[in-house]
């Protein structure tokens, strides 16, 4: 048997270097499938498959190296990281939870171990990991990352799924809850009688801001679990640590942005569906359907609403045409201007400011790392509504969008965050 191992393995290590990557792949298949206790055949199939890129052979080979030797630390790290990548959640769990506690950070076990068991909705395990991240986050960096994840776990256990669930699917279905054709005719209405308005927008990862705006954040999590928690938002908007903005800009920013929910005349929030399909966001989702429910009035809609009302009223050209006024508080100035013209608005108003990190800038445009805080006053004091129900569009990162609405609507405006919508627009 030995001599007829060495024998496959001589021929795969051959055709591997004679460049043949694909007939050495097959001869290793071929050798497994007779003889399935070859441990070397196992890592060289793994090899051949990454040299060819093919994942789907990279996790069939580790799959069958780990069932072989289930002692292989690092081949389950490395397997763990393709399943995370393949979105197998429930696999990442089985093959990391053995190792997490040997390997800790290695390979983005953590990381990857955590973020499995939040996808998978595993809250109560993924709240007793605490004295191992607490271990691991002892010789990291500040903010630990998967602290995000627990902190997420932890704000779950306030709330019953299926009782949460239930609560917004009651919601979806009361009065309070509009769809385009309403929201568009709120805003109509609104436009003319001249009635400042306010129409807001939760995506999901505001999800996790408002949740940390709260006490309850306050009162369970750890700073190192809210650092993390908002960290891992911030960055996507600002691109740096939200501790550059500073504590008391973060304060003044928290309190504005939950001024403006308790005022919104229009809420666009994650829905029930989003709720059951975004297991991982599950605590931030449920304590921000909490606050707000607890804080406003308004009526609620999906949280792409914005888009919901430009696929029934593309642009929104029954709303904004033949305005007498139309202002923009955005990134995308080139696409204001096309429709404020498109429109047939005479008179407007930009106020710039800048895109979500990681998109280009424009020459003209502004860096949102180093926006805050004083860029943000800036564009505070700035904002001037020229007569009462003056309209305008906003789109700003994180919770700006929402802060300058608000601002608009106490200056007797009327003021429809689109977020995302005016890069769609911009093309």
């Amino acid at each position: 048997m030995a001599t007829a191992t060495e024998s496959w393995i001589a021929e795969i290590t051959s055709l591997s270097e004679g460049g043949d990557v694909g007939a050495a792949l097959q001869a290793c298949e071929q050798a497994i499938a007779a003889w399935p206790d070859i441990g070397a055949a196992y890592r060289l199939r793994f090899r051949l498959a990454h040299q060819l890129g093919d994942r789907d052979r990279m996790i069939a080979a580790l799959r069958s190296l780990v069932r072989h030797d289930p002692d292989d630390a690092e081949s389950c790290a490395i397997l763990g990281g393709l399943l995370c990548d393949a979105g197998d959640f429930a696999a990442v769990a089985a093959v990391l939870r053995p190792v997490a506690d040997r390997l800790g950070d290695q390979g983005n076990v953590a990381w990857n171990y955590s973020s499995a068991l939040a996808v998978t909705g595993a809250y109560a395990e993924l709240r007793a990991l605490r004295p191992l991240l607490d271990r691991l986050a002892a010789a990291a960096s500040s903010p630990y990352p998967p602290y995000e994840h627990l902190a997420m776990a932890r704000l779950a256990a306030q709330a019953d799924p299926a009782h949460s669930l239930g609560d917004l699917v009651a919601l979806q279905r009361s009065p309070r809850w509009i769809d385009a054709d309403r929201a568009l005719a709120a805003l109509s209405a609104a436009i003319a009688d001249g009635t400042p308005f306010a129409l807001l927008r939760l995506d999901i990862a505001l999800a996790h801001f408002t949740a940390l705006c709260g006490v309850n954040a306050q009162r369970i999590l750890r700073p190192e679990e809210r650092l993390a928690a908002l960290d891992g938002v911030w960055t996507g908007w600002f691109g740096q640590s939200s501790q550059t903005a500073g504590e008391a800009a973060l304060s003044e920013l928290k309190s504005a942005f939950q001024a403006a929910i308790a005022d919104a005349d229009i809420l666009g929030v994650p829905d029930a569906e989003d709720m059951d399909r975004e297991k991982h966001h599950f605590g931030y989702l449920a304590e921000m359907h909490r606050l707000v429910r607890a804080s406003t009035d308004a009526l609620y809609a999906s949280t792409h609403i914005a888009q919901l009302m430009h696929q029934t009223v593309p642009y929104l050209r029954t709303l904004l045409s033949g305005l007498p006024f139309l202002g923009f508080v955005g990134a995308q100035t080139a696409m204001f201007r096309k429709l404020a013209h498109f429109s047939g608005v005479s008179e407007t108003a930009t106020i710039l400011v800048p895109d979500e990190a990681g998109l280009p800038v424009a020459p003209d445009g502004l860096d949102p790392a180093g926006f805050l805080p004083d860029g943000h006053r800036r564009v505070l004091e700035s904002i001037a509504v020229p007569h009462r129900g003056a309209v305008f569009v906003v789109s700003a990162p994180g919770p700006l969008g929402v802060i300058y609405a608000a601002r608009i609507k106490a200056l007797g405006g009327i003021a429809l965050d689109i977020g995302p919508l005016a890069r769609q627009w911009a093309g």
